[in-house]
């Protein structure tokens, strides 16, 4: 084997027999150890086997004195769990023993009993004693004394009044007391029940009287004094320098009828769980105020209607929800510090709201809803401006126009119920409110708005689903666009103006017909209309036409859509492009104001198919007459002073025309036609006449008057004698002897009413006459003539002489159907 590996071998042989050792060693010194303990032990198990440590009696449902004496002598345990009631002398036996002594079954026993009971020294258990006492409503001293012994909890719910000296008893006890029916206790009872070892629990009292208690109660972790309603001063600050939070509902309750506090009450509500709602609290200083910013909860305060800015650094310490309603309006530097609260702040009644920080705060608060604000300030209106969601303020009924401008740089919505019902007089709305009003989430009954600007406005309206805007009068030419391009039908009756040709086109397509309100149309507007397939009533447009010297092309096809009739009368000129957009009228037209017409626009009514008034034209040529005469509908040509064409002449009286007496001139082949009607030919105010017309007019079979005629000639006269009816020609002034003779052969009536001279020739011309004669003009006749005019044989009319010689009135006198003066017959 190698020198060197052995030598190692043996130093580690020899390390492991010295731990062999070492271990051997241990290991007896425990088995030693072992055995002893074990001994020990049986010892201790012999000496209990042949020594018992407790007897249990629970089988005794009596205890003599004697028997009572004799346990007293066992030192260990005695279980006589089965007495149900304990007589003075048996107690006072057992009383001296000195072990644990078990008494369960224990109900009744005497005053006498119990204080000799409570005088035992060792552990003593009475459940069934302490259970029946839950049904006490009082307690005697003995017995408080005897319970204070039980080992057990105490449960006393039912005493309602514990005196000083039981408290003093019960406060003896090791364990748990509950008493939840005291509501009162004496100082001294309250400072005996502080002195108890174990927890104490008074749920029902409602007067804490003592810093002993208060520390008491405390000290067992009670922190729900929700019961308490009168604190001394003593216990107040025990409870307000408690570093916890406690609950103290009763007092915060009383509290809240409270017009002011004082500092120490301020501490003690500082220190209450739940919320503290001082809304009868009228003034706040700031001591008061810095005891209750240390509150961890929610403080309202909503009867402070002011306080100035020290008070508010204080209250700014606070930590929870700052309720003030009381306040409506704020100093702007008050505000900025109440901007600086950590918690939320109420301020639901504030009415001006001047400070940007604090709207800042209200809204980082969560507040969206500014209702009761009716007045902001320019700053204020910034902050709301860059808050990115929907705000209500519906309290504003105006606003300042820098206010107005910050608000339309909010991006989403308001509710503006104030500035909407304020504007449901208005008319009209200043640009910056209409677009702000735009952006009120609900609806906008602006039913009395005439004019509509905005843009904005124009949409909201439209997407609260606004299709009525009959009172609407005018709208800008942006919100036409829009309006044009909506796609629901709209009403817009009232509208008077209309630039746009999109709107217009949109109104056509919504079916509307109704465009009477229009007072005004552009070109583009007027041009989409003109083409509208359907007639359109435009009553104002018509008015304003009708009282118009001119009308341009574009509005004269508008007014040719009119379903009623166009009495355009003021007219004095009319382009062919205008006539040919009237032509496509469907109803009467009057032009009464047109002096003269050309052959193209003549040419251009042949298409018009309703009546047709020219009263104005007084001449026209052959050539116009005759492309009027092919006018399919009624004409009216009342004002005509010449008539030339035979087919004119055969329209007018076939459309039942009989009265002419405006025509001063006529042509022949007019003549003819008028000739042929029947009744009466009126033709008085015919001023010349030449021989061929005469001689057409000589043919009708009715009566003829031409008393326009002031002098005629011989053929004229001659050609008119041929005439079979009545002929009046009373506007002949003189009667030359060879028209007399030339009418002297007319067969029927002639009246002559305008001659005031006859001469005795033309006397004897018509003392011919086959028919009757008037003279009514006539003023006087010389004998010759009276008795030339006496040979007539048919009437006879000289009711205008006014002198006459005897021998001329003898002579007319005697005719038998002469018409003279009363004093010439």
């Amino acid at each position: 084997m190698n020198p060197v590996v052995s030598n190692r071998f043996n130093q580690q042989y020899k390390r492991f027999s010295q731990r062999i050792i070492t271990a051997n060693s241990s290991m007896i010194v425990a088995i030693c150890l072992f055995v002893f303990l074990g001994s020990l032990g049986g010892w201790f198990v012999l000496k209990s086997w042949r020594s018992p440590r407790h007897r249990d009696l629970h089988q005794l449902r009596t205890l003599a004195p004697d028997m009572a004496a004799e346990l007293a002598k066992f030192s260990g345990s005695i279980d006589l769990g089965g007495l149900f009631t304990l007589s003075p002398d048996a107690a006072r036996a057992i009383a001296r023993h000195s072990g644990a002594l078990a008494l369960d079954g224990l109900a009744v026993i005497s005053d006498e009993a119990a204080a000799l009971l409570a005088t035992h020294v060792g552990p003593l258990s009475i459940n069934g004693l302490a259970l029946r006492s839950q049904a006490n409503l009082e307690l005697s001293k003995p017995l408080a004394t005897l319970l204070a012994r039980h080992r057990g909890n105490l449960k006393l719910d039912r005493v309602e009044e514990l005196p000083a000296t039981i408290a003093a008893a019960l406060s003896l006890h090791r364990g748990s007391l509950s008493l939840g029916a005291i509501k009162q206790l004496s100082p001294e009872a309250a400072v005996a029940l502080s002195r108890h070892v174990g927890p104490v629990q008074l749920d029902a009292l409602e007067a804490l009287s003592t810093e002993a208690l208060a520390q008491k109660l405390l000290h067992d972790g009670r922190t729900n004094f929700d019961r308490i309603r009168d604190i001394s001063a003593d216990a107040a600050a025990v409870l307000a320098a408690h570093p916890q939070a406690i609950s103290i509902a009763s007092l915060v309750t009383q509290a809240e009828s409270l017009p002011s506090l004082t500092v120490s009450q301020a501490n003690l509500f500082s220190r209450h769980s739940g919320e503290l709602k001082l809304n009868s609290l009228r003034t706040l200083t700031d001591q008061v105020a810095e005891a209750l910013a240390r509150h961890d909860g929610a403080i309202q305060l909503g009867s402070l209607k002011s306080f100035d800015v020290s008070t508010a650094r204080a209250l700014v310490k606070h930590s929870g929800e700052l309720h003030l309603s009381g306040i409506e309006k704020i100093p702007f530097d008050v505000a900025e510090v109440i901007a600086n609260h950590s918690g939320s702040v109420r301020l639901d009644r504030l009415t001006v709201l001047e400070s940007g920080a604090l709207t800042e705060k209200l809204l980082r608060d969560g507040r969206t809803n500014f209702d009761q604000i009716s007045q902001l300030s320019q700053s204020a209106a910034v902050r709301m401006a860059a808050y990115p969601g929907p705000l209500t303020l519906n309290g504003l009924t105006d606003v300042h126009d820098l206010v107005q401008m910050e608000l339309l740089r909010h991006t989403s919505t308001f509710e503006l119920s104030g500035l909407a019902a304020a504007a449901i007089p208005s008319e009209r709305l200043a640009s910056a409110r209409a677009d702000l009003l735009a952006k009120h989430s609900g609806p906008l009954p602006l039913v009395n708005l005439t004019e509509l600007s905005s843009v904005p406005l124009t949409h909201k309206l439209l997407a609260d689903h606004w299709t009525e805007f009959g009172s609407i009068r005018s709208v800008s030419p942006n919100v036409e666009e829009v309006l044009g391009h909506h796609a629901t039908p709209l009403r817009l009756d009232g509208l008077s103006q209309i630039r746009s040709g999109i709107l217009a086109t949109k109104l056509l397509h919504d079916g509307r017909v109704n465009f009477d309100a229009v007072t005004m149309l552009s070109d583009q507007a007027a041009a989409v209309l003109a083409a509208s397939p359907e007639p359109i009533s435009i009553a104002l447009l018509v008015q304003q036409a009708e009282t118009s010297l001119a009308i341009s092309d574009p509005m004269a096809g508008v007014l040719s859509r009119h379903r009623g009739p166009l009495h355009l009368n003021q007219l004095k000129e009319l382009s062919e492009t205008a006539a040919i957009a009237f032509a496509s009228h469907s109803g009467p037209l009057e032009f009464d104001r047109l002096s003269r017409i050309t052959v193209s626009i003549a040419s251009a009514f042949m298409t018009h198919v309703g009546s047709l008034d020219f009263n104005g034209l007084s001449s026209i040529d052959a050539l116009t007459e005759t492309i009027l005469a092919k006018h399919p509908g009624p004409l009216r040509l009342d004002g005509l002073a010449s008539l030339i064409t035979e087919a004119l002449a055969a329209k007018l009286i076939f459309e039942g025309r009989t009265n002419f007496s405006r025509l001063k001139s006529i042509g022949p082949d007019a003549a003819a036609v008028l000739a042929r009607t029947n009744g009466t030919l009126f033709l008085d105010g015919v001023e010349s006449l030449n021989t061929e017309a005469a001689a057409a007019l000589a043919n009708h079979q009715g009566d003829l008057s031409l008393s326009g005629l002031k002098n005629i000639s011989e053929p004229i006269a001659a050609a008119l004698a041929e005439h079979r009816g009545d002929l009046s020609l009373s506007g002949l002034e003189t009667l030359p002897d060879g028209i007399a003779n030339a009418l002297s052969m007319h067969p029927g009536t002639l009246s002559l009413n305008r001659i005031q001279f006859l001469s005795d020739s033309a006397a004897t011309s018509l003392s011919t006459l086959r028919g009757g004669l008037s003279l009514r003009r006539l003023e006087t006749v010389s004998d010759a003539a009276a008795a030339a005019l006496a040979q007539h044989d048919d009437e006879l009319d000289l009711n205008g002489i006014v002198s006459l010689s005897e021998t001329a009135s003898r002579l007319l006198s005697q005719h038998p159907q002469v018409r003279l003066p009363n004093q010439f017959r």
